[in-house]
C-alpha cells in the first residue's frame, strides 16, 4: 500500500500542527502544537497489538478513571483522506503533574507500561509514601 505524505502542517478540528512527520515505520504521523499533539494512523503496522481506533478506546477508558498519567483525549475522527487520528494534550502543560507523573506517562506512551502490568499489580504516584506493589 502506498501511503501520501502529509503537508507539514495541517489544521485539523480548528487546531494548527506544525512539523507533522511520519513515524520511523511510516504507519503513523505526529505532529505538535503548544497545547496538543496529534496522531494519524496510515495503516496499522503489522506488528502492534493495537489499532489506533483501539488505543482510542484506551484513552478515553483512562481518562472517564482520572488516571493523571494519561493526557486528556481533546478529540478523534477522520482527516480528510479517512485516515483515523486523535488529538491529545501535552502532558508538558498539565498542572500539578510530578515529574514521576510525566516520565511513566512518557513511559506508557513508548513501551506500553500499563498494557504489560497484571491486574492485582498498581503503581502509585503522590505526595504521600506509598508502596509500590
Amino acid at each position: 500500500m502506498h501511503i501520501k505524505l502529509l503537508p507539514q502542517t495541517m489544521t485539523i478540528d480548528g487546531i494548527t500542527f506544525n512539523n507533522i512527520q511520519q513515524t520511523k515505520h511510516k504507519n503513523t504521523s505526529i505532529g505538535f502544537c503548544d497545547k496538543y499533539i496529534v496522531k494519524i494512523e496510515h495503516i496499522k503496522h503489522p506488528l502492534k497489538l493495537r489499532s489506533l481506533s483501539e488505543e482510542i478506546e484506551i484513552i478515553k477508558h483512562l481518562n472517564d478513571r482520572g488516571c493523571v498519567s494519561c493526557p486528556q483525549l481533546a478529540s478523534d475522527g477522520r482527516i480528510s483522506s479517512g485516515e483515523r487520528y486523535f488529538i491529545q494534550e501535552r502532558i508538558s502543560d498539565r498542572p500539578g503533574l510530578t515529574i514521576a507523573d510525566k516520565l511513566f506517562a512518557i513511559l506508557e506512551q513508548k513501551v506500553s507500561v500499563f498494557a504489560r502490568l497484571t491486574s492485582s499489580r498498581k503503581i502509585y504516584f503522590s505526595t504521600a509514601t506509598l508502596p509500590v506493589t
